[in-house]
């Protein structure tokens, strides 16, 4: 069983090792992402993009729907017997972002890669949601109406983003794709007067995909 278990082994290196060939500059890729957002509810995301390859180098942009947010903690004094009541609030927007990354490729043998990368993005905030959950266990959640998004909250924020991927060549064409990505914002979404919802937003991914190459 071992021995057919390293024969096996052996051919399939093989096989990734002979299809690692040359192929063209240009690359699409598809990802799924899971992490934090900000908040203790887990977040998602989902990629579409396109890089234009320079020797180990390469310069892409695409969209990226993904969520981020900012949490803390309040308290309130509540009648008839003036006890006090802590509570838990959280600010959970979704994102549609443009971003422009700068990646280096950097070879591990013949069918793998390290894909560092860094950049910007420019974001729409396509929705909005607040929630909060008190000591009692009671909790609320409801989206921003249009009318308080629009008073208290900007729809475009600049953000910073980093990545770290890792590329396994299946053939000369297609690629397995495992990341680990985080945005950070660099604007302040929060208009003049809503400091009662002011922090930074923040997410970190770590996620799965394919890539094609042209």
């Amino acid at each position: 069983m071992k021995k057919r278990f390293l024969i096996l082994s052996v051919t399939l290196w093989g096989t990734l090792q002979a299809n690692a060939q040359e192929h063209g500059p240009l690359s699409v890729s598809a990802a799924g992402y899971v992490g934090a957002n900000g908040t203790r509810s887990p977040g998602s995301s989902f990629q579409l993009k396109a890089d234009y390859h320079i020797n180990r180098f390469s310069i892409g942009s695409g969209i990226t729907y993904f969520s981020a947010g900012i949490e803390r903690e309040g308290g309130v004094f509540l009648p008839p017997n003036n006890s006090f009541n802590t509570y838990l609030e959280a600010y959970t927007f979704r994102h549609l972002m443009l971003p422009l990354t700068f990646s280096y490729h950097a070879p591990m043998g013949k069918i793998f890669e390290f894909i560092p990368s860094v950049g910007l993005g420019a974001s729409y905030t396509a929705k909005a949601r607040y929630s909060t959950q008190s000591s009692d266990s009671s909790f609320f959640n409801r989206d921003f109406s249009d009318w308080e998004f629009e008073r208290n909250f900007r729809k475009v924020n600049l953000w910073g983003i980093t990545a770290l991927n890792f590329a396994c060549n299946v053939n000369e064409q297609l690629a397995l794709l495992a990341a680990i990505e985080g945005q950070g914002m660099i604007t302040n979404a929060y208009k003049p007067g809503a400091e009662a919802y002011r922090g930074r937003q923040a997410s970190l991914y770590f996620g799965l995909g394919l890539r094609y190459w042209f």
